[in-house]
C-alpha cells in the first residue's frame, strides 16, 4: 500500500448555534492511496467562556473508493477517535490540553449524544460541554490524575508569554515525558512513570 500525503480535497462547514453559544464545523480530507483514498472527516463544537476554549471532536478514518465518498456525516457508530481540547491564556501562560480516546478507552462514551452534532446542535447546550470537561484532568499541573484517565494520548502545553519558554508534556511508555525548551533552544526532557518523580530520559 503507498499512501500519498498529499490532500485530494478539503472543505469546511461552520454553523452557529446562537441560542446555545455553540459554534459547529466539520472538515473532510482524503489522502491518495494506491487504490483508493484515505479519507479523514471530523465534526466539532466549540465554545468560550471565562477566557477558556473547550472542543469537542469526533473523528471518522476510513478508507473509501473514491474521493467523492469522503463525507462528513453519517459519525454514529462510525466515530474512530473523539478528541477534548482546552485553550486557555492569562497574563504569564498560554495553555493547550488534547485528549484523545478510542472506541478501546472506556472514556470514549464520554457525551455519548453529542454525535452528528450538525442534525443535534440545537439540543446541545453549553453548560452540559463545560460542565463534563471540566471533570477531566486537562490543567497542565493536573499529572498524576493523567494515569487513572484511559486515553488514546494526550498532549499538553504551555508557553511562558514573556520568556517565551515552551513546555509540553505527554504519555509516554505507561508514564510521563516532559520536554521543556527556551527561547534559545536549551532543552530539558524528563520522564517519570507516577508524575511525582522525575528523571533524565
Amino acid at each position: 500500500m503507498i499512501l500519498k500525503l498529499m490532500p485530494i480535497f478539503a472543505s469546511a462547514v461552520l454553523l452557529c448555534s446562537c441560542s446555545t453559544n455553540l459554534t459547529y464545523s466539520n472538515t473532510t480530507d482524503a489522502a491518495f492511496l494506491d487504490p483508493g483514498y484515505l479519507c479523514n472527516s471530523s465534526e466539532q463544537v466549540s465554545t468560550i467562556t471565562n477566557g477558556k476554549e473547550y472542543t469537542l471532536v469526533n473523528i471518522i478514518n476510513a478508507t473509501v473508493t473514491e474521493a467523492s465518498d469522503c463525507e462528513a456525516k453519517d459519525f454514529q457508530n462510525k466515530v474512530t477517535e473523539r478528541h477534548i481540547i482546552v485553550t486557555e491564556a492569562n497574563q504569564t501562560w498560554s495553555y493547550r490540553s488534547l485528549l484523545a480516546f478510542s472506541p478501546q478507552n472506556g472514556s470514549f462514551k464520554f457525551l455519548p449524544n453529542w454525535i452528528d452534532m450538525k442534525q443535534n446542535k440545537g439540543h446541545l447546550e453549553q453548560q452540559q460541554l463545560i460542565s463534563s470537561i471540566e471533570t477531566l484532568p486537562y490543567s497542565f499541573d493536573q499529572i498524576s490524575a493523567m494515569k487513572s484517565l484511559d486515553t488514546l494520548f494526550w498532549l499538553k502545553t504551555r508557553e511562558n508569554t514573556s520568556t517565551k519558554i515552551k513546555s509540553q508534556m505527554h504519555n509516554y511508555q505507561n508514564g510521563f515525558r516532559y520536554l521543556e525548551e527556551s527561547q534559545a533552544g536549551v532543552q530539558i526532557i524528563q520522564c517519570s512513570q507516577n508524575g511525582l518523580q522525575w528523571y533524565d530520559c
